[in-house]
């Protein structure tokens, strides 16, 4: 009972939280299989190799590069700009396509080699903005050797449409240059950017910031219960707040709890470990989601951020802290109409912490993708989480690429897919592809088709306006699904 372990617990309130934090963290790192017990897919899927020939045009190789999907005169192209080769003392700020129809590059007559254009970097990130085919870029590193990079917090804007680039002056929030960062756009002319890192040694940045496009404006974001009068720093009055909202009994009793518990699991038998191991989970998720719910998700790089239009958050994935061998399974969320951070609580195990991974969103699925990246080694795994289960799922395939961290991935048209990355044996140029198999509608969109396509009013369905209008914009202009009639799967609503 007076173990060393039990009185450093129950004396300082801040360092029982992190023992605890580090012991079930370290149980949920062990486990039977590299892939940490995740469900397996039914199907095996396949990679394909997407052939370039050594005599037509593609960019060279790179990592820690952005790209995004963008259509121009009725094509889909991936548009990459910047990243970094150190085996060949180079940053880039070349802009190149790839047609995703005809799989081939397209090079681009874009200059950049007089201002405005920017100057060669990698670990930046950007945004595609649709309603003006333009691409933003949010700072990165500069210089190609350690010593020489410097982090800059420049702002540039790619006009697709008149090729042309232009540097752009915000007003408000002073941000400060990084590189590291994630950048996502849930809204029309509004990007949410997050984290990154000053310097090589220098801390870490936290904090959640709005761009705004239209006004050129930055905003702090600032999480919904701190408006509310709740500390932000992480003491023992905003948990007790927090959690006597939740219906607990404040700080004292939580810490009371855990102690009560710890010491259960460790002088007790395994039944009531068990038993124990249960509480401890509820009270340490308890404790995780109302720290996140005040203070916002803390300092960190390397991570990855998608939007889900489905439910209108922003999901973070990973990333690592100043610790290089520390690499997180942190899987948060961020609501942006009510502005509220959370946990995104699963129902498996989470795949292995990692850092400079990619991920990908596929909306219509309502799936998200995650892929590569380093966790004290290369890895090239590919994980899928399904927001309606809550599940991840790690699919398995017969053939794949090599392992990389520092490649740009996306989901089109029922694929998966990657470009470039890096290992320790050197950089990637190379294009790979992997077909989802996901049923491209819902029965709910396909059901929305066949009553545009046959004129059925909205109202006799029982659909509400804003979600005939929702369901609208996600369906498809044919009337024919995988080459069935969308009808035949509406026939039991006749």
């Amino acid at each position: 009972f007076f173990s060393p372990t039990f009185f450093l617990c129950w004396w300082d309130g801040h360092a029982w939280l992190m023992l605890l934090q580090n012991h079930m963290n370290c149980n949920k790192s062990h486990s039977s299989n590299k892939h940490h017990d995740l469900p397996v897919s039914q199907l095996s899927y396949e990679w394909k190799l997407i052939p370039c020939p050594t005599s037509s045009y593609r960019p060279k190789e790179r990592g820690r590069h952005t790209g995004h999907v963008v259509q121009e005169h009725g094509k889909k192209y991936l548009v990459i700009f910047g990243g970094q080769n150190y085996d060949l003392t180079e940053k880039y700020n070349e802009v190149a396509k790839f047609d995703l129809e005809e799989e081939k590059w397209v090079r681009c007559d874009i200059d950049t080699m007089t201002p405005p254009a920017p100057a060669p970097r990698s670990s930046h990130s950007s945004v595609y903005c649709e309603d003006e085919n333009a691409i933003y870029v949010f700072g990165g590193t500069t210089g190609i050797t350690v010593m020489k990079t410097q982090t800059t917090k420049s702002i540039f804007r790619l006009d697709l449409g008149e090729q042309r680039w232009e540097e752009i002056q915000f007003t408000g929030y002073p941000l400060s240059g990084r590189f590291g960062h994630i950048s996502v756009i849930p809204r029309k002319g509004q990007v949410f950017l997050h984290g990154g890192k000053t310097d090589m040694d220098d801390p870490k940045l936290n904090g959640l910031y709005c761009l705004d496009l239209h006004k050129q404006d930055i905003a702090k974001i600032v999480p919904v219960l701190q408006c509310c009068g709740t500390s932000s720093d992480g003491d023992e009055s905003s948990m007790d707040s927090v959690c006597s909202s939740e219906g607990s009994e404040g700080h004292g009793s939580w810490k009371k709890t855990i102690c009560q518990h710890l010491s259960l699991a460790l002088y007790s038998s395994d039944a009531e470990v068990g038993a124990s191991a249960s509480i401890l989970d509820r009270a340490l998720e308890s404790c995780e989601d109302a720290q996140l719910a005040t203070a916002g998700l803390g300092a960190v790089f390397g991570h990855t951020a998608v939007y889900n239009p489905n439910d209108d958050k922003i999901y973070v994935f990973g990333g690592t802290t100043n610790c290089m061998n520390h690499y997180m399974r942190c899987f948060a969320w961020f609501h942006v109409g009510r502005s509220e951070w959370g946990y995104e609580r699963c129902n498996t195990r989470m795949p292995p912490g990692r850092y400079v991974h990619c991920s990908a969103m596929d909306p219509r699925a309502n799936k998200m993708y995650i892929f590569g990246g380093f966790h004290g080694e290369y890895c090239n795994a590919l994980y899928e989480y399904d927001f309606v289960t809550k599940c991840w799922t790690y699919l398995q395939v017969t053939t794949a690429p090599p392992p990389r961290s520092g490649c740009c991935c996306w989901v089109h048209d029922d694929h998966f897919y990657i470009f470039g990355g890096c290992d320790d044996s050197g950089y990637f140029n190379d294009v790979w592809k992997l077909e989802l198999n996901n049923m491209p509608q819902s029965l709910v969109h396909i059901a929305c088709q066949y009553i545009l396509d046959t004129g059925i009013q909205w109202h006799d369905y029982g659909l509400p306006p804003n979600l005939a209008n929702h369901l609208k914009m996600h369906s498809h202009k044919s009337t024919l699904w995988r080459g069935f009639p969308i009808k035949h799967f509406f026939d039991p609503l006749d």
